[in-house]
């Protein structure tokens, strides 16, 4: 015989649980010690395990109730059709699974591939200003005869310096 406390730690659930179900009728224990406290059976944690499959299975609590306490229910077969239930749940999150997996690649595809883009169009900008710059650079060239502005002008670098120590 298990208490109380014992099989809340076995069956993972708590106490409040196994009392509230208790209260309902749906698992009562076999006896209880002259103090009073819930002593559960072997039988008891059979039926508690049914209720919890059921319960995972998204059964109501009533109708857990109505199952086990019809007398023609086969406590094998209940559990030959809740393992059923089971693989039928497991493809259905399995294929949740996949699908939720397939949307998170897509996701990366697209993220990859709008780092790439915006890679390629920002190398683009940057290939036409510097193209830009050169053709500017070329015409200036052209109309100075061929020859750079600092060589046109000596006193560029000397006025480009001075203002430079103005706006420092």
């Amino acid at each position: 015989m298990k208490t109380v406390g014992e099989v809340s730690e076995l069956a993972r659930v708590t106490v409040r649980t196994l009392h509230h179900y208790d209260e309902l009728g749906l698992l009562s224990p076999s006896e209880r010690s002259e103090a009073g406290y819930r002593l559960y059976s072997y039988d008891d944690l059979a039926r508690l395990q049914e209720i919890l499959i059921l319960r995972a299975l998204g059964f109501p609590l009533a109708e857990i109730a109505s199952l086990l306490d019809d007398p023609d229910h086969d406590r094998l077969g209940a559990l030959v059709r809740q393992r059923e239930l089971v693989g039928r749940e497991m493809n259905r999150l399995g294929a949740l699974a996949a699908a939720v997996d397939a949307a998170r690649g897509r996701r990366d595809v697209h993220r990859r591939r709008a780092v790439h883009e915006h890679v390629r169009a920002r190398g683009a900008r940057a290939r036409a200003v510097f193209s830009r710059r050169d053709r500017v650079g070329r015409r200036r060239r052209r109309a100075l005869g061929g020859q750079s502005v600092i060589r046109m002008w000596p006193g560029w670098a000397a006025t480009r310096s001075s203002h430079a120590e103005i706006a420092g």
